[in-house]
């Protein structure tokens, strides 16, 4: 039992050390640096004096790394090295390489797949440069400024920047709805002169006779459309300056149906008919009027009457004053 345990064990150090010869068997062994293959000769001893070689010697790294997967990055690669974005570092024997550099024939050139295969391990500068992605690992060697590749690394992809959603545009404000037009109401306060034939008991005969009059009516402007509306109204005047000995009496109703026309924003016109003093039948006599008039503010109206009251043909009214409109 202990001898197939230990036979397994060589098995499988044997079979290790295969794969690891198979994998180093692709590189080509470096066993010398600083030979007449040297990008430097004489190599740097100093941060600063590599800093220094680069600078003057910018045009021999470009033309290594131009051969290379950092092409197109050669101008980060110097800029780095200016700003001293390296550290020094050992390299032992066993250290691969996916390309290094060497002088051939006074050309640089870079050299695929290369392991270090010296007797000790050499010292060298490092630097970590980010391109397309990758993270890449360059080590130039102080004895000879051959600049060689170490690793490349697959940076993760960043993460996707969170989607902000973009805030729902504010609703349209309605367009404000045209104010339809409602019946008004309205009070009117009127003061005004009356000319009629009325029965004169001191000389038991009807006379001409002018009296002066104040008044209220109530009604109601109502749209009908285009700018016409129907105006009903209920009135009441007191007559002023009776002749002594008039049976007329001093106070009385009226009843009027007119329509008006707003011909500009501040004026209109109307005509209509009615009933002058509707609650004394004794001397109730049908009328017809005209009037104009217009708007002073929202609130009030403007307005002049004239009448023409049916009593024997001779009864008029004129008439003027103010609508207050609610």
């Amino acid at each position: 039992m202990f001898t197939l345990k230990k036979t397994v064990a060589q098995l499988i150090v044997a079979s290790s050390l295969l794969a690891s010869a198979d994998a180093f068997a692709k590189y080509t062994e470096v066993r010398r640096l600083g030979t007449n293959e040297a990008i430097c000769l004489g190599g740097v001893k100093s941060a600063s004096e590599f800093q220094a070689w680069t600078a003057a010697n910018a045009s021999a790294v470009t033309t290594i790394l131009s051969t290379t997967n950092l092409k197109g990055h050669e101008d980060k690669i110097l800029a780095a090295i200016a700003k001293g974005e390296f550290v020094e570092k050992q390299y032992n024997p066993g250290t691969t390489f996916k390309w290094m550099a060497a002088n051939k024939k006074g050309v640089p050139t870079a050299q695929r797949d290369r392991i270090w295969a010296g007797k000790e391990a050499f010292a060298g500068y490092e630097m970590f440069v980010t391109a397309d992605g990758s993270k890449y690992q360059i080590v130039v060697p102080k004895v000879c400024c051959n600049f060689s590749l170490a690793s490349v690394e697959a940076l993760p992809a960043p993460a996707p920047k969170p989607v902000v959603a973009a805030p729902a545009p504010a609703p349209a404000a309605a367009a404000p709805k045209a104010k339809k037009a409602g019946i008004v109401p309205f009070i009117g306060l009127m003061v005004g002169t009356e000319s009629l034939k009325r029965y004169e008991a001191l000389w038991d005969m009807d006379m001409q006779d002018s009296s002066g009059f104040v008044g209220v009516k109530v009604g109601a402007k109502i749209p009908v459309g285009n700018g016409w509306r129907l105006v009903p109204a209920l009135g009441i005047i007191n007559r002023t300056g009776l002749n002594e000995g008039s049976v007329y009496p001093e106070t009385t109703a009226n009843i009027d149906f007119g329509v008006e026309k707003q011909i500009t924003k501040y004026f209109f016109a109307g005509a209509g008919v009615g009933a002058w003093n509707v609650d004394e039948s004794d001397f109730r006599e049908a009328s017809a009027f005209v009037n104009v008039g217009g708007a002073i503010t929202k609130r009030f109206d403007w307005f002049v009457e004239g009448r023409h009251i049916n009593a024997d043909d001779s009864g008029t009214a004129y008439s003027g004053g103010l609508r207050i409109n609610f």
